[in-house]
């Protein structure tokens, strides 16, 4: 693919769009296809019903897992939080591990990432841009694979010194034995309420009752949770801070108070494949960057010769699209840390330590 003019475009497939403004913004649909997507959603709703319990286990043989996941589609920031949360727990005393997907990745096989490994654009085709976002973050194992229960015990019989195996997403993976599940919720919200393919969510907002706790990563509740939820459910709000801009090939940072006077004048890029760009984009503008946008797909297979079809001397990204290219010193990444509640931390180390998982 060639991009002759790259600024102020959406890549993302137009459907992918509709749909989009019609979960999060209430924009009209055809009515016919309007009738679909209602209808697919009864089916839906009726095949969750037949599915069983999710229930609160935990395999002797295996590290206690613990979820980090959401009840819409599309990021809400759970692998950053899955980033901070392994942080927490090194910082414990635990020997964390990391299970995910692996989307967007070639192979098909399970995939294990042990520190130390080359962390390049090959590992993010082995193991997904998620996985490798993480691996450059974390000095922890990572194992990918579409069967979770799989890829926890391949994980953990390639280190058995683990104690604690927190799962990127999974939350709906029925079969997948958990202790603790976390969901990750932003100013999104849950949409218009209503499951695939109708409305953003995977299960109903009535699955919160088995929840441990929720941490909001930008915005504001969502008024139906709070309706839905308890007053003793644990709500926790992420506080996001940007670090500063870090250039791939160098290694130099750039903070926010300087990005706009030392890159003024010159064209600036910014490139974001994630669920949810605007997050990428309000990061940006609240330093008063002056750039143009480029939105591609989440986990967008970026063609060999991406780069050099952008034409400007700055090009802004995330880290997980920067995983999947190549070494250029005209890349800044945002470094953006999350700061999880102590709170948080204490209830999930009291359930990790207790005697129910003994």
């Amino acid at each position: 693919m060639s991009l002759t003019h790259p600024a102020n475009r959406d890549l993302r497939p137009f459907w992918q769009r509709a749909l989009l403004n019609y979960w999060y913004n209430n924009k009209p649909l055809l009515l016919p296809l309007r009738a679909l997507l209602h209808l697919l959603e009864l089916i839906t709703r009726v095949w969750l019903k037949r599915q069983p319990a999710i229930e609160k286990k935990h395999s002797a043989a295996l590290p206690p897992v613990v979820i980090v996941g959401n009840f819409i589609v599309g990021g809400a920031g759970k692998t950053p939080v899955v980033r901070h949360l392994v942080d927490k727990l090194k910082a414990r005393g635990f020997k964390p591990g990391v299970i995910s997907r692996g989307y967007g990745r070639k192979e098909k096989d399970i995939g294990i990432y042990t520190p130390g490994e080359a962390n390049n654009q090959a590992l993010a085709s082995r193991i997904g841009d998620e996985p490798a976002w993480l691996a450059q973050a974390l000095e922890c194992p990572i194992a990918v694979g579409a069967d979770r229960n799989a890829t926890l015990a391949a994980l953990y019989s390639a280190n058995p010194q683990l104690d604690v195996v927190v799962s990127d997403d999974g939350l709906q993976h029925q079969p997948l034995a958990r202790i603790f599940e976390i969901v990750v919720c932003d100013e999104r919200g849950f949409g218009n309420g209503f499951l695939l393919p109708a409305g953003p969510l995977r299960e109903p907002i009535t699955a919160s009752h088995r929840i441990d706790a929720f941490v909001l990563t930008a915005g504001e509740w969502d008024r139906r949770l709070l309706s839905e939820v308890s007053v003793r459910k644990p709500l926790y709000r992420a506080v996001m801070r940007f670090k500063d801009w870090r250039n791939v090939a160098t290694d130099q940072t750039i903070s926010a108070e300087a990005a706009a006077s030392v890159w003024q004048g010159q064209a600036v890029v910014a490139v974001a494949g994630l669920a949810n760009p605007s997050k990428f984009f309000r990061v940006i503008d609240a330093q008063n960057i002056q750039y143009k946008p480029l939105i591609v797909p989440d986990h967008y297979q970026y063609p060999p010769d991406f780069l050099d079809t952008l034409n400007a001397p700055v090009i802004l990204t995330t880290g997980k699209d920067a995983v999947k290219w190549k070494n250029d010193d005209r890349v800044w990444i945002a470094d953006i840390e999350f700061d999880i509640p102590d709170e948080l931390i204490n209830a999930l180390e009291e359930k990790l330590r207790g005697p129910k998982n003994a």
